[in-house]
């Protein structure tokens, strides 16, 4: 096994953002395979607006489609909420013991990164990638920086990965779906098409 990218989100839903991020990393890691994990329930985030885990994995399965590389696991799902990454990397480690592991997440996270589970297991036990936009200038936030080591703090900055995505986010593509508004463009098209089937986000 080569390398391994998992990544990790609510997916809520799955839009092309995720799937450029998904691409551009895939091509900078020199990663294998991409394994998208949606989370069960996040512990840092506004559930008030998450679709069932049941939908968004479908919603996810319907967007990787056709794309050999890439797939998608629903080991978070059947585990007690919330979800943990640490819990998640572990998993991957044991069944995949000889590759090299790193986990994808937007650089939005460093805002509640100090309050993971293990956070410092986690960035030794993977390369933690946090996927920056243009602009976005690399610093750890004291409260993070207060429960890493410093070699800890220096592995996570290095691993920051600048890449180049459309401005769009799941919260933008929910509120459009509310006002009924047109998502062309936004979401892959049957994603599109199993929201307005299921009537989610209205």
């Amino acid at each position: 096994m080569g390398i391994l990218c998992l990544f990790g989100g609510t997916f809520n839903p799955v839009h092309n953002g995720h799937l450029a991020a998904a691409r551009q990393a895939a091509a900078r890691l020199y990663a294998e395979e991409i394994v998208f994990i949606p989370a069960r329930v996040p512990p840092h985030k506004d559930t008030g607006n998450l679709a069932s885990a049941h939908h968004r994995l479908a919603m996810l399965h319907l967007a990787l489609a056709g794309v050999a590389a890439w797939s998608c696991s629903d080991i978070e799902i059947p585990r007690p909420p919330p979800s943990y990454t640490i819990d998640t990397v572990r998993a991957f480690r044991a069944s995949h013991p000889q590759a090299v592991l790193n986990f994808l997440t937007g650089t939005d996270a460093l805002r509640h990164l100090h309050l993971w589970k293990e956070i410092g297991a986690l960035v030794r036990e993977c390369t933690l990638v946090l996927l920056a936009r243009p602009g976005f200038t690399p610093a750890i936030p004291p409260a993070l920086a207060a429960v890493l080591t410093p070699d800890d703090t220096m592995r996570l900055t290095a691993a920051m990965l600048p890449i180049a995505t459309p401005d769009i986010s799941a919260t933008r593509v929910r509120a459009m779906i509310r006002a009924g508004e047109d998502t062309t463009g936004l979401v892959p098209p049957p994603v599109a098409d199993y929201i307005r089937t299921h009537r989610l986000y209205t």
